[in-house]
């Protein structure tokens, strides 16, 4: 069977949500990715600085992701204790935490530089770039969706 596009994103958009949903770790990592996405809209970032953090943010997300898929996989195969599946998951683990690491990095090399230079008036430049405004709005747009998808779910009338 051939899907549409329509139902791809729709697979991986759920796929997101169920990671959200049941992971501990992925909702702290995606609420300290928005904090700090939402910090660097404040703070005096080049064109650089946000691709480091951007990218920085995505790589802790997306490996979290596929440590969920792969502890899903090896789950489903064996729920008994077997060396190679232990060591499938201790090495997705350890991708996310190198991903973290990753990130701390990127923190205290470009984001803490800037917050040393910081003063209030920074918080009136989020007036006067249309790019902060529409990130805060894909943002907020991404939340209010995820949201009512949650809520549609919980119903019986989601994907799950």
């Amino acid at each position: 069977m051939r899907r549409s596009l329509k139902e791809s994103f729709s697979y991986a958009f759920w796929g997101l949500i169920y990671s959200l949903r049941t992971q501990r770790n992925m909702k702290i990592h995606f609420l300290a990715g928005i904090g700090v996405l939402t910090l660097s809209l404040f703070l005096p970032f080049n064109g650089y600085d946000y691709l480091f953090v951007f990218f920085a943010v995505a790589l802790v997300i997306i490996t979290e992701m596929i440590n969920t898929a792969i502890e899903a996989t090896v789950d489903l195969f064996t729920q008994d204790y077997h060396r190679l599946a232990k060591i499938a998951k201790d090495v997705a683990a350890g991708a996310v935490l190198l991903a973290a690491i990753n990130s701390i990095g990127v923190f205290f090399l470009v984001i803490i530089p800037k917050i040393k230079g910081f003063s209030y008036l920074n918080f009136y430049r989020i007036r006067f770039y249309p790019l902060h405004i529409l990130l805060l709005l894909i943002g907020l747009l991404f939340l209010l969706y995820t949201f009512i998808s949650y809520g549609r779910s919980r119903g019986g009338k989601g994907h799950f």
